[in-house]
C-alpha cells in the first residue's frame, strides 16, 4: 500500500520484513520502491528452544525423523513471526502443517507470555517454543529446562540472503543462559515512506 501510494508511511517490525520488501525477496516478488523515514530503537531476538528429551539436535533432526512436536508458536497466521518459522523450516524442507500431519501439536499463543504457553511450560508438556519477544520468556523456559538450538551457519547464511540477520543472544542478559546463544535479530519497528514522498512532507513528520 505505501509503494502503490495508498498510504503515505507505516510501521512495521521486525525490520527484516522491510528489508525482503527493499529487496524484492522472500515474501516478495520484486523490488519495492521505499525507504526508511526512521526507526523505533528495540532490541530483541528470536530463538528456538527445545525440552531436551526430545533428543533434537536440529531441525533437520525433525524432518528426519518427523519428529511429533508439540511446539508453541503464535496463533495469528499473519503475524511475522509465523511468516519467519514459515521461511526456516521451507529451507529445511518441512511446515508446521506437515508437522501436524506427523502427529505434531501447535500450542498457539496470542502474547509471548501467553497463560496458554506459560501453564503448559511449567507442567513440562511443551517440546518446542519459536518465538521472538526473548526478554518476556525466554529466562523461564530456560528455567524450566528447555535448551537453545542454534541454526547451521548455512541456514543463517540462506537467512541473511533474505534480510534475516544472525545476531547473539548475551548470557549477560538471561539469569539461566549459561553461554552467549546465536539467534535471530528481531528488532527495530522503522518508519517508512515510499521512495517519491515529497522530502517536505518527510521533513514535517520528522518535525
Amino acid at each position: 500500500a505505501v509503494a502503490a501510494g495508498t498510504l503515505d508511511m507505516a510501521v512495521v517490525n521486525p525490520s527484516a520484513l522491510l528489508t525482503q520488501a527493499y529487496r524484492g525477496v522472500g515474501l516478495f516478488p520484486k523490488a519495492l520502491p521505499l525507504r526508511v523515514v526512521a526507526v523505533y530503537p528495540t532490541w530483541d531476538w528470536f530463538a528456538f528452544v527445545f525440552n531436551p528429551r526430545t533428543g533434537i539436535k536440529s531441525l533437520h533432526d525433525v524432518k528426519k525423523q518427523r519428529y511429533p512436536l508439540h511446539v508453541s508458536v503464535k496463533e495469528d497466521v499473519t503475524h511475522s513471526t509465523r511468516v519467519f518459522i514459515d521461511q526456516v523450516l521451507a529451507y529445511y524442507g518441512f511446515s508446521l502443517a506437515k508437522l501436524e500431519s506427523w502427529g505434531g501439536r501447535l500450542n498457539l499463543t496470542g502474547s509471548p507470555t501467553d497463560p496458554r504457553r506459560m501453564e503448559a511450560l511449567a507442567r513440562g508438556e511443551l517440546d518446542a517454543i519459536f518465538d521472538e519477544g526473548l526478554p518476556r520468556w525466554f529466562d523461564e523456559a530456560l528455567r524450566q529446562g528447555m535448551v537453545p538450538h542454534e541454526l547451521e551457519p548455512e541456514a543463517f547464511d540462506y537467512l541473511a540472503s533474505l534480510g534475516w540477520k544472525k545476531d547473539i543472544v548475551p548470557a549477560s542478559e538471561f539469569a539461566h543462559l549459561r553461554q552467549d546463544y546465536a539467534g535471530i535479530n528481531y528488532s527495530g519497528w522503522p518508519l517508512y515512506a515510499r521512495a517519491d514522498l515529497p522530502d517536505q512532507l518527510v521533513y514535517d513528520v520528522c518535525a
